[in-house]
């Protein structure tokens, strides 16, 4: 028997906070596509210097295909 790879996509969620708030990482940040057979994605370590209350706001540019 032979097991090939499977792929495995993990994509970043649009997130919004207001300043003065404290952003709380709680694990819907991103969305796994490609899980096999009822896995799980074990730990994953998520942060961002946008997350403290003071944090100043920034646009992001967006690109185009």
């Amino acid at each position: 028997m032979t097991v090939g790879k499977a792929d495995l996509t993990i994509t970043a969620n649009n997130q919004a906070k207001t300043y003065g708030e404290t952003f709380v990482f709680d694990g819907t940040e991103f969305t796994p596509v490609g899980l096999q057979n009822g896995e799980m994605i074990g730990t994953c370590t998520i942060a961002s210097d946008g997350a403290i209350a003071t944090a100043l706001s920034q646009e992001v540019p967006t690109r185009s295909p």
